[in-house]
């Protein structure tokens, strides 16, 4: 039988926010070490889904999803020329005046645990109401003056994301760091391992410099190229 399957979380169900890559209600983290290029994808990725690109085809046009980048690592300094690259790149398929994604920065990181923090997250989610949250990376959406392990800070947050899943119905794409010693390396200098939390299911990616300074093209085997 399949009593039980699927009984809490029909994002599967439902029509994909990009097909092959997210659903609604989808849960998605995307791993790899430092300066892998996690967080320029997920950039990448949020200007699609909001403009209504495919975020690994941008010539495939999708229903635009309303997005929020969640930045709790990076200042408005690093943040604001590195988007306004990718939102040129993303106009040129697009056209001026597609939607972009919101963002939601806070460079000093958060805890989730803190009704405080986790209030003011819920305020900015209340006013925009997104469909997807893309950001992180995990570990600082915790409190970083606990020695937590990492499935610890990873239960805290998904927690939190789980009610937020059943407030407002939102998908969530983070990242997180690779662990000290893990052999993610050993795959490409640049892989990332998109995981789907509680289920087996993943992919690699290899980011790789585009001809476009401070953006990355992407390959992986489920996926064509994106920025080429």
């Amino acid at each position: 039988t399949t009593s039980g399957y699927g009984a809490t979380d029909r994002s599967e169900t439902l029509t994909p926010l990009a097909d092959g890559v997210c659903y609604p209600l989808s849960r998605i983290m995307v791993v790899a070490g430092e300066k892998g290029g996690k967080s320029l994808l997920l950039r990448q990725m949020a200007f699609c889904f909001a403009a209504g690109l495919h975020p690994f085809n941008p010539r495939v046009k999708i229903e635009p999803v309303r997005t929020l980048i969640f930045d709790a690592e990076n200042d408005d300094d690093e943040l604001v020329p590195t988007m306004e690259r990718i939102r040129q790149m993303v106009v040129s398929y697009a056209g001026e005046g597609a939607p972009e994604p919101a963002l939601y920065s806070v460079p000093y990181g958060v805890d989730l645990e803190s009704r405080r923090d986790r209030a003011d997250l819920y305020a900015v989610l209340e006013e925009c109401r997104p469909r997807l949250i893309i950001g992180g990376p995990i570990y600082k959406l915790t409190d970083q003056t606990q020695d937590y392990s990492e499935d610890r800070r990873a239960a805290i947050v998904q927690r939190v994301c789980n009610d937020i899943r059943k407030r407002w119905g939102t998908a969530f794409i983070l990242e997180h760091h690779a662990p000290t010693g893990s052999t993610l390396g050993s795959f490409d200098h640049t892989a990332i391992l998109v995981r789907c939390p509680g289920s087996r299911a993943h992919a690699f990616i290899s980011t790789t410099p585009s001809a476009i300074s401070g953006t990355s093209s992407l390959k992986s085997s489920r996926m064509r190229p994106g920025w080429v």
